[in-house]
């Protein structure tokens, strides 16, 4: 659950940050094209490449949360499908209890 929301957020910044890149052309067509003051275009421009660059550190610390859930959740399935293979064992045998140490 926490893992779905935690990928739904990094592809939020994913969108966001191609969002900024498309309204940083568009304010730079209106500054060529002379329909935006120098100041503005100034003022505007500090704003979303301070938010970008802000927006980077996030998705690449979300990136890095994403993907060791993945990897814990990769243990966590291969783990409880050793686990379901030895529901009903009657003996514990070295082999079996080699598994269980190496898994954990």
């Amino acid at each position: 659950m926490q893992q779905k929301r935690n990928q739904d957020v990094l592809n939020q910044m994913l969108i966001r940050d191609k969002e900024l890149d498309t309204l940083y052309e568009r304010l730079y067509e209106e500054k060529i094209l002379s329909n935006l003051s120098e100041e503005r275009f100034h003022k505007l421009s500090y704003k979303y490449e301070d938010e970008q660059a802000e927006l980077k550190q996030r998705i690449k610390h979300m990136k890095k949360v994403v993907a060791e859930e993945k990897v814990h959740e990769m243990n966590c399935d291969g783990f409880l499908e050793m686990v379901r293979k030895y529901t009903d064992i009657t003996e514990l045998t070295p082999e079996i209890l080699n598994e269980f140490i190496e898994k954990s």
